[in-house]
């Protein structure tokens, strides 16, 4: 999801990254505008899953046109763009929750897991952990998170790898998902370091 806009536009605007953002409810995006600085101009003039990915396809980006924000369900939006074959990601960060603050099901499921796999090299999800930030995280006390990480390895391929990283703010817990393999661990305790002492 969208939500107010913050990440897409940080990765359009600091990352100097073309973003492609999918919220299901409108009034969300409103309030993204009204409340939250995204700009209203992001906001395309499609609707459903088939025509905004199609939009996505042939949209000409500029430095004005970095971040395009589509209202329509993010799982089709995946399925619709697996399905057309023209889209391509180097990232797909997944953010989504229901009333009661869980994933819901249809980005849990092995054909979104699948779909998934063929339109990026590298998925990440926002997930809500049950687990105390000082326990460990398995499928026993995270089946949610388990699930999740089994659907899109096996979407993935053989070669997935999968990292995750948890949030000490909200107990949340962040999978990674590529089909390259896991990073080495040098390079991850880096990053973390490098992460840590930016804040």
């Amino acid at each position: 999801g969208t939500g107010g806009g913050a990440l897409p536009a940080w990765f359009a605007n600091e990352q100097g990254a073309v973003v492609d953002a999918v919220e299901l409810d409108m009034a969300v995006l409103r309030a993204g505008i009204q409340a939250m600085g995204l700009p209203p101009s992001s906001l395309q003039p499609v609707s459903g899953a088939k025509a905004c990915v199609h939009d996505a396809s042939v949209a000409v980006r500029s430095c004005d046109t970095r971040l395009r924000v589509y209202c329509c369900d993010g799982a089709d939006f995946v399925s619709a763009a697996a399905a057309a074959g023209t889209e391509k990601y180097d990232i797909v960060v997944v953010d989504v929750f229901d009333g009661n603050g869980s994933t819901p099901p249809a980005f849990v499921s092995e054909e979104f897991g699948k779909a998934l796999g063929s339109i990026t090299a590298c998925a990440v999800a926002n997930l809500a952990c049950p687990v105390n930030m000082w326990d460990e995280a398995h499928e026993f006390n995270a089946p949610e998170a388990a699930a999740l990480v089994r659907s899109w390895r096996k979407g993935f391929g053989p070669n997935a790898g999968v990292w995750s990283v948890r949030v000490a703010e909200g107990q949340n817990i962040i999978p990674a998902v590529t089909n390259v393999g896991i990073p080495p661990a040098e390079f991850l305790e880096k990053e973390a370091k490098t992460a840590a002492e930016d804040g």
